[in-house]
């Protein structure tokens, strides 16, 4: 009997694996509004902040991200203040540095390693020019895929970035509009 409960724990504790949760990068939803008297041929927004969830241990980053629609990076703070590796971390690499709808940032604990829980990166858009619209804010760009050693794949929750067109151009665009209307109006007068 006890060699029957011997072998059936060592069968089960052979086939257990260590059970841990994926971590999670969520670049969420966000809306570029032009600040008071800017219009859209120079928006700029205040940093967003990309999270990571889990809270399972982890080494380092690479994060790789894109934006589409002309709407650019200017900068991705990965080791700032208030994010997961700024109180430990071997400095920053990054690639495609200046305005780009590309970026890749990388970096690894000094020592050890941190939970996946919070602040991930900070996120500095460029929208200048751009038309008014909602354009996808991804998690890989052709580099590959955002991650967060030493786990295998994060589980990657992409977003958007929606760009507000200022409020002096939408009176304009009511204003021209409703020239139009009353042309039009005058015209059938005319005709009839």
């Amino acid at each position: 009997m006890h060699r029957k409960v011997f072998l059936a724990l060592v069968v089960v504790c052979c086939l257990a694996q260590a059970a841990y949760a994926i971590p999670t990068i969520t670049a969420g939803a966000w809306t570029i509004n032009p600040a008071a008297g800017q219009s859209t041929d120079a928006i700029t927004a205040l940093p967003i902040a990309v999270m990571a969830g889990g809270g399972d241990a982890i080494a380092g980053v690479d994060l790789a991200t894109n934006v589409g629609g002309g709407v650019m990076m200017s900068l991705v703070d990965i080791i700032g203040a208030g994010t997961i590796f700024s109180a430990s971390n071997t400095g920053v690499t990054e690639f495609f540095p200046g305005l780009s709808p590309d970026k890749y940032t990388l970096t690894t604990t000094t020592a050890g390693t941190l939970a996946a829980s919070g602040v991930l990166a900070y996120v500095t858009f460029d929208a200048t020019g751009v038309l008014p619209g909602t354009y996808p804010f991804t998690l890989f760009n052709f580099v590959g895929p955002s991650d967060l050693p030493p786990f295998p794949a994060p589980f990657l929750v992409h977003g958007s970035v929606t760009v507000i067109p200022e409020p002096g151009s939408i009176v304009l665009a009511l204003f021209a509009a409703g020239g139009l209307c009353a042309v039009a109006i005058r015209r059938r007068r005319k005709l009839a």
